[in-house]
């Protein structure tokens, strides 16, 4: 019941075909899937899986005993009749019955999708290449100031934060990004 309702998605695969043996909700959320998949082999429940080195990575953990740990690492998975790329972290761990260590009988896995983060991620990284593209190559001088105040909150300097190509043809301030105008002239 605790590993069914954690805030972290858990799975458990056991033997040579990793055989579904516990998903929680939020596995089987993330999966697409419903509970029909538990007893099935994984490869049988998420076909889709098998030419992504998911398998070779369960295979190494169980062979080796050393866990795996991945970081946003993506997965390719078929939900709600689409492919869909979804990123996690996680962790493979090898699962022993008994009191037997020298052969993994299985792999218990947690993770985080963190999709929504790296994607988030990725939209500000796009969105700032496109400012840059479109600063460097503006045909206008300009650039990009910081007000800076004194004790009375008066202003009475600003520093360059930004300045295109432009802008250090058109005004001769070479060099003038981080200094302030006092600096300058």
């Amino acid at each position: 019941h605790l590993f069914m309702n954690a805030p972290v998605i858990i799975g458990i695969l056991k033997g040579k075909d990793y055989i579904i043996e516990l998903a929680n909700e939020g596995l089987l959320e993330v999966w697409g899937r419903t509970e029909a998949v538990i007893g099935q082999p994984l490869l049988t429940a998420l076909p889709e899986l098998e030419a992504q080195g998911l398998i070779s990575l369960l295979d190494r953990v169980c062979a080796t005993g050393e866990p795996f740990y991945a970081y946003e690492f993506p997965i390719q998975l078929h939900r709600n009749g689409k492919a869909e790329v979804l990123y996690f972290d996680f962790v493979y761990k090898p699962y022993y019955d008994g009191d037997s260590r020298s052969v993994a009988s299985g792999v218990i896995s947690v993770g985080h999708d963190v999709t929504a983060q790296v994607m988030a991620r990725k939209a500000a990284q796009e969105s700032q290449a496109k400012y840059r593209n479109l600063f460097k190559s503006m045909d206008q001088g300009f650039c990009v100031l910081e007000m800076i105040f004194d004790d009375q909150n008066q202003p009475h300097d600003y520093r360059f934060l930004e300045a295109n190509p432009v802008f250090t043809q058109q005004t001769g301030l070479v060099d003038a990004v981080g200094k302030t105008a006092r600096e300058l002239v």
